[in-house]
């Protein structure tokens, strides 16, 4: 890529994409995994590299209002047995190598700068994450530049003083209510999450009718109680639906959610009933195969353990970068490159979601480090954020088959994740047209940190915790905060387009009603708690009525 100084900040190279011989062909050839697919002397195989320009463009936060560009000048695109070849066919193309590059690499000269400010979903690109550069908050910062390697390469580690404009987001202070029509509640029991099943429209008006039956109650327990579920919703006929994060997918035993009547029913007593699902590889493995369909073979085994599990909610796919060897979580990371790791998650949640499973991503975004995690305030300029990590999210969001984003516990900048707006409403929802579900990390409840109401109003659906005991977050709160009150019907529309676009709806239609079902089981532990607890309360009773007794003896 061109570089002068003046020219926005960019890498002399990148990896813009990649195939494999065997990847493409007959259905035959794909599936026979098991024998490596090799060319051999004199045969020959045409392999086609598809790259995106978004995705190895620049982002210049000074042009307009922020925008990506393609600044004017040479560039070489080379392709290569890997990217120790692919790199120096380029520098041979270029002349900064000697040897001849052989067709191997193509010299492109661009005449004048291209502006990208327009994202694929056709909405407007501009400045989101100001607030994460520390020169924007009153702490003076040179940044590494090419064009001053001396001056400029970090020689010491940075000691960071809090200042007064990072005040506000540190100390969670930044709801700000606005003035809102009061929603309607509980209108209706004769509606149906069936009417809205497979439709892809997010603005269908069926929806309305769905929104105006839930009753606020109901509402406020689905989004604060988000732990491996989303809540069933009764008076719309929309099932629970069970969930699992962890790389090595959605461990369970076959069959075990899934309703009696359902193609996928296996009775625990069988002898299917009796296996589980398998692990997975680790995701730096997958991504190290460099393999389109390995990603796909991967997602069509995670698509059916999906259906025969019950489990239809898995947020398993990783995203962060591994920045350093020691991150905590590298083992859930596809890669260090942001490409690869993204181009990898599209693969493997392309095939499992053609399953109808919900297919999740995390932690969005910049959760660097694993110890200390929660509270972290993560500094970068904006064109570091997008152009590093983000644009793996961007890649695996825009191509159409995540279901869930899971957000970080660490703060983006001095915001904590899930209610930094312009990470979640301006990036993710806006540039990206993401309309489906996001939810926070693990969370307990009661804390000052992730809370519900911020968290809603930047865009955040549901609150990973079973405990429902939130700040400024009671029914009390919720029933004289109209504007707070949008942001969760907002929320819901996002879960029940996300579930009605899912397997989870496999067997409901306009006549389905949720009842709570209990298995033998539930039902002997619930008698035994009971029988334990008037016990316990008898033995307590007796005891001090023998203690009365021998206290009235003594004094006899």
């Amino acid at each position: 890529l061109p570089y002068e100084a003046g020219q926005v900040e960019k890498s002399a190279i990148q990896l813009i994409g990649y195939a494999k011989t065997g990847d493409t062909g007959e259905s035959e050839q794909q599936l026979a995994i098991t024998e490596p697919i090799l060319l051999q002397p004199g045969e020959s195989e045409i392999v086609t590299i598809t790259a995106d320009a978004m995705y190895f463009s620049s982002y210049d936060e000074n042009e307009g209002d922020g925008a990506y560009v393609f600044d004017a000048g040479k560039y070489v695109f080379a392709v290569g047995n890997g990217a120790h070849d692919a790199l120096q066919n380029a520098m041979r193309c270029e002349g900064t190598l000697d040897g001849d590059a052989n067709g191997t690499a193509v010299l492109f000269e661009n005449p004048e700068r291209i502006v990208l400010d327009q994202s694929h979903a056709g909405a407007e690109i501009r400045n989101q994450l100001q607030d994460m550069d520390l020169n924007n908050l009153g702490a003076e910062t040179k940044y590494l530049s090419r064009s001053d390697w001396e001056h400029s390469f970090p020689a010491t580690v940075l000691h960071l003083h809090s200042t007064d404009a990072m005040q506000t987001g540190l100390l969670n202070d930044f709801y700000s209510p606005e003035d809102a029509v009061q929603p309607l509640w509980g209108m209706a029991d004769d509606h149906s999450i069936a009417e809205v099943k497979d439709v892809d429209q997010y603005d269908d008006p069926a929806y309305e009718d769905l929104l105006n039956s839930t009753k606020l109650e109901t509402l406020w327990d689905m989004i604060g109680k988000g732990f491996q579920r989303i809540a069933a919703i009764p008076e719309i006929g929309s099932p629970e639906v069970k969930s699992m994060g962890g790389i090595i997918g959605p461990i369970a035993r076959l069959g075990r959610f899934n309703a009696e009547n359902s193609r996928y029913a296996v009775a625990s007593d069988s002898a299917e009933g009796q296996f589980n699902t398998n692990t997975f590889c680790t995701e730096p493995v997958v991504a190290a195969s460099f393999s389109h369909r390995i990603a796909e073979l991967q997602g069509e085994v995670l698509g059916n353990d999906i259906l025969w599990t019950g489990m239809i909610w898995w947020y398993g796919i990783g995203l962060n970068n591994h920045r350093t060897p020691y991150n905590g979580r590298n083992n859930e990371y596809y890669s260090e490159d942001s490409v690869l790791g993204g181009t990898t998650a599209r693969d493997v949640a392309a095939a499992a979601a053609a399953y109808g499973g919900i297919i999740g991503v995390k932690h969005y975004a910049f959760n660097d480090q694993e110890s200390n995690r929660e509270g972290l305030s993560v500094y970068m300029t904006e064109q570091a954020a997008r152009e590093n990590e983000l644009r793996g999210f961007q890649i695996l969001i825009e191509a159409g088959h995540t279901g869930s984003v899971m957000t970080a516990y660490n703060r983006a900048g001095a915001v904590y994740s899930s209610a930094h707006k312009g990470l979640i409403g301006g990036i993710l929802r806006g540039e990206w047209g993401y309309r489906k579900i996001v939810i926070t990390d693990m969370l307990h409840g009661g804390e000052n940190y992730m809370l519900p109401r911020e968290s809603l109003v930047a865009g955040t659906d549901l609150m990973m915790s079973s405990n429902i005991s939130w700040k400024n977050f009671s029914m009390a709160d919720i029933e004289t905060d109209p504007w707070l009150q949008q942001q969760m019907r907002e929320a819901e529309h996002h879960v029940l387009y996300t579930v009605a676009n899912s397997a989870a709806l496999n067997g409901v239609d306009g006549i389905s009603r949720i009842s709570r079902v209990y298995p033998w089981w539930e039902i002997a532990l619930l008698i035994g708690i009971a029988v334990f607890g008037i016990s316990t309360f008898a033995f307590v009773v007796i005891g001090l009525l023998q203690k009365k007794r021998k206290v009235e003896i003594t004094h006899g």
